[in-house]
């Protein structure tokens, strides 16, 4: 399921890589981010760290949905461990203000933001670099 090349590490539904000290995840299609992907994310984030910390960048414009099983699991400290910010990429203000709610009830263990431009997130995660 996992291939390496070039510093980028691909599964079935997404892609992780580290750029300048940020790790970057994609998601490669769209679908719908239940608690068995958020799981796998985690795991294949995990892996490709190597118990190093990063910001995290998680671009998720092209998610459909994201089930509440999911949430409640990546509001754990199982799911954000080596993560020093996050920063979560989603395509329209509504997305924004939901997400923002969302974190207003399950507040993050660290710096967490959320964006509808890339250049600002990645600007913001900077911040974090060590």
């Amino acid at each position: 399921m996992i291939s390496d090349a070039e510093g980028k590490e691909n599964g079935d539904f997404l892609e992780i890589n580290i750029d300048h000290g940020i790790m970057r995840i994609r998601f490669a299609k769209a679908l719908t981010w239940d608690l068995e992907i958020a799981k796998e994310t985690v795991k294949l984030r995990l892996e490709k760290s190597q118990n190093i910390s990063f910001p995290v960048l998680l671009d998720a414009r092209i998610v459909k949905s994201i089930t509440k099983d999911a949430r409640d699991y990546l509001a754990t400290e199982e799911a954000v461990a080596n993560v020093t910010a996050g920063a979560l990429l989603i395509d329209s203000k509504v997305s924004k203000v939901m997400a923002n709610f969302y974190m207003m009830i399950n507040k993050p263990a660290m710096p967490f933001k959320v964006f509808t431009d890339e250049e600002q997130a990645m600007k913001w995660l900077r911040q974090f670099l060590e």
